[in-house]
């Protein structure tokens, strides 16, 4: 094992995600250390006084197009292209600053999940939709884990309301009252034949 940690440059050991870039970097997530990226054995670092949201990064993606999205757990989202930060919180759209999942899906609309407000889905232009449980179903808000299934079904962990599946328009939910072990998910994975794999905060590894 190879270990990186604030001696070896970063601005953390609190890491929270990774991130692979398309030119061989990998991107690091930090509690309470802003961004950092691991590119040729050195770190560079970025943080609020340069634009980032937060220091306290939670979630990353890097898109098709490669922009790096990043989420925060106090300043909300932020897009990253060119050196530049394009926030993208509370006073943009977004529901809610505590970011905690993204996905991109295979129209190129990323979903951030936050753990209030409900979920987002960014179009390709730009345009928001928020999705919530009195308007549109959506089975609980405090949304922190994101897949999407071989048919373009979206996957949906929480916190305290199990997993759902938006397909077709509608939310379907899988909660212990149908088998799962725990109703707090905080990772997703899916199979190619649809099968989705479930881990939960205490209940183990759900399969359905």
């Amino acid at each position: 094992f190879l270990t990186y940690t604030t001696r070896e440059g970063l601005t953390s050991d609190n890491v929270r995600a990774l991130c692979p870039g398309r030119d061989g970097s990998v991107w690091i997530a930090t509690a309470g250390g802003g961004l950092n990226r691991l590119k040729d054995g050195r770190v560079t670092a970025w943080r609020e006084a340069d634009g980032l949201p937060s220091d306290h990064v939670s979630a990353l993606l890097e898109d098709r197009n490669g922009t790096l999205w990043v989420g925060t757990n106090l300043g909300g989202a932020a897009r990253f292209s060119r050196g530049r930060f394009v926030p993208l919180g509370p006073a943009q759209g977004l529901p809610h600053h505590d970011v905690r999942a993204f996905l991109e899906d295979r129209g190129g609309n990323v979903w951030i999940g936050t753990i209030g407000g409900g979920l987002t889905r960014v179009g390709p232009d730009g345009a928001l939709r928020v999705f919530t449980t009195a308007k549109d179903g959506l089975p609980t808000e405090r949304v922190i884990a994101l897949a999407e299934g071989p048919r373009g079904e979206i996957w949906i962990g929480s916190s305290g309301g199990g997993v759902a599946r938006y397909a077709e328009g509608r939310f379907r939910s899988f909660t212990t009252r149908d088998g799962l072990s725990s109703n707090r998910v905080i990772a997703l994975r899916v199979d190619p034949d649809g099968t989705a794999w479930a881990g939960t905060s205490g209940g183990g590894l759900n399969r359905i």
